[in-house]
């Protein structure tokens, strides 16, 4: 439709009747403006691109000014990948059936991430831990300001103006402290631009009542999945925020059972958010994995008013107590949960990965647990790919040279239910294994389609070790490894400071720039930590 609209615009443009000197036409004008577009993307600035698409499309004539910024808002994926591969003014333009090629030009190919070129400099990190040059990506900053808070996830803000994280404040005066949920917005140099703070004292006998685990990203609101105090318990409930300046719209707070309760994760699908957590909890607070409880999924309408619960459902899985991850499917229709649960294998009863299927009403369309005889496999994080195949990520004790906790990453075939693959990932500063946990929380994918996995790695013992690039084995990074759909490595790094801890909690990737933003527990970057990547090539 929009390489239609193009050949329609531009023909309209060109001068002459003769049709040969139309196509002429059409193609220069064309030309003229994906050569503006990359002038921005080689310059390091297509984060700016919609925000000026004014002057973009300003040396066209002004009749169509409209019509030209919706055009580059729907293929700017396209024109930058392809310029990043190199092509051409012309090539672009053949790809997007304004210019006549000579058969020969490709559409985009998936980035080739293990033979990076040098990038500049890292910036505003008290000392970076990688150099450009020797990974698929350089550290571009690290930063954060009070209060001292631990971010659970994190998303890009449409207009490309910056990021959000969400997470919870820690103690730091226990005679002042007061529990809360925390939101933060940042531009795109790592600058604060509001702090959302929410949640009343939390009652004597609970430590923790406020706890923000989850956050959508919409043009102008965002929807928190929180576990808020109310009535004396930790209730699963989602709040509305104003992008603009984090006040808060509205809520839904639904009912927590016999215990306590949380939303672990919310996602956006039309006119709904759909939800994913628990209910029943023995214990309030941030839990990594919910062992009593009642696994559930809400969908909350989006109303002209508000938001209202218009469906729940409990999760009727064997040993599934919560639900730690709800993705849109959007190939094969519905919904998909995942989380830890407890089953029997070889090693005995211990962790398994859950994948639970549901249809568009919330029924269970089909689920299946992943364990491994060796020892035990947790989840934190998971997505769709654009086959239709689910990728989770944790973290597990069972594998070939397993001796801890090492990253687990499983590819599970959505038609046959079966794993694809089952690969594990650890140790990259070389210490002894015995001492170290290599914890993934966050899986992504980059614009070719490759897989990002991130968490921290770090020493949780009195070990302790400094390596020759003078790492200590004490402190965390953030630990990121890029893989292919067949699960084959591209790249490997660690990213932080050695002054301190920057362990890396959930990650976003902006698929217009190539940018990657960890959310880190951070000693270095007090609150949460924004801990900016650049890619190399």
């Amino acid at each position: 439709m929009a390489s239609l609209w193009m050949v329609v615009l531009f023909s309209i443009l060109a001068l002459g009747d003769n049709a040969r000197a139309q196509d002429d036409e059409t193609c220069e004008a064309c030309k003229m403006v994906v050569e503006v577009l990359e002038d921005y993307i080689v310059s390091g600035v297509a984060e700016s691109i919609l925000d000026d698409l004014d002057d973009i499309c300003g040396i066209l004539d002004q009749a169509y000014l409209e019509e030209c910024k919706d055009f580059v808002r729907e293929n700017l994926d396209s024109i930058i990948e392809w310029t990043m591969q190199d092509k051409n003014e012309k090539e672009i333009c053949t790809l997007l059936s304004a210019c006549i090629g000579d058969g020969s030009t490709e559409g985009p190919k998936p980035t080739e991430g293990t033979t990076p070129t040098n990038g500049p400099e890292p910036t505003d990190g008290p000392s970076p831990t990688n150099k450009p040059g020797d990974g698929s990506y350089y550290q571009n900053y690290l930063k954060g300001e009070g209060p001292v808070a631990h971010p659970h996830e994190g998303g890009r803000l449409h207009d490309l103006s910056g990021w959000v994280a969400i997470g919870q404040v820690l103690p730091e005066d226990k005679r002042a402290f007061v529990q809360q949920i925390m939101l933060r917005r940042i531009d795109n140099d790592g600058n604060t631009v509001w702090t959302s703070r929410i949640g009343e004292s939390c009652p004597h006998g609970l430590d923790e009542c406020n706890t923000g685990f989850s956050v959508a990203v919409t043009d102008d609101m965002l929807y928190a999945g929180v576990g808020l105090l109310q009535g004396g318990k930790m209730k699963p409930a989602v709040l509305a925020l104003n992008i603009a300046d984090g006040s808060e719209a509205w809520r839904v707070v639904m009912d927590s059972g016999s215990g306590h309760g949380g939303v672990r994760s919310v996602v956006v699908d039309g006119n709904d958010l759909l939800c994913t957590g628990y209910t029943d909890a023995l214990d309030s607070g941030f839990q990594f994995v919910v062992d009593e409880g009642k696994a559930k999924v809400w969908k909350v309408a989006l109303t002209s008013v508000g938001g209202e619960l218009s469906g729940e459902t409990t999760l009727g899985v064997e040993e599934l107590s919560q639900g730690a991850k709800i993705r849109v499917d959007p190939v094969n229709g519905g919904y998909v949960v995942t989380s830890t649960a407890w089953g029997v294998t070889g090693a005995g009863e211990t962790n398994v990965v859950v994948l639970v299927k549901l249809d568009t009403s919330l029924q269970i369309e089909w689920s299946k647990a992943y364990g491994d005889d060796r020892g035990a496999s947790q989840v934190f994080d998971m997505l769709v790919d654009a086959e239709g195949n689910y990728l989770m990520g944790g973290h597990t004790t069972a594998g070939e040279g397993v001796v801890n906790w090492d990253y687990l990453a499983i590819k599970v075939n959505s038609q046959t239910h079966e794993v694809e693959w089952r690969k594990t990932f650890g140790q990259p500063r070389g210490f002894d294994a015995r001492y170290i946990h290599d914890e993934m929380y966050g899986v992504a994918h980059d614009a070719a389609g490759n897989y990002i996995l991130l968490g921290g790695s770090g020493d949780e013992y009195s070990y302790s070790e400094t390596n020759a690039d003078g790492w200590s084995s004490d402190v965390w990074v953030s630990y990121m490894v890029v893989v292919d759909p067949k699960g084959n490595v591209l790249s490997q790094g660690v990213y932080g400071t050695k002054d301190g801890n920057n362990a890396g909690e959930y990650l976003s990737v902006c698929h217009v720039t190539g940018e990657i933003m960890i959310y880190t527990d951070s000693d270095t970057a007090p609150g949460f930590g924004f801990l900016s990547l650049m890619p190399n090539n």
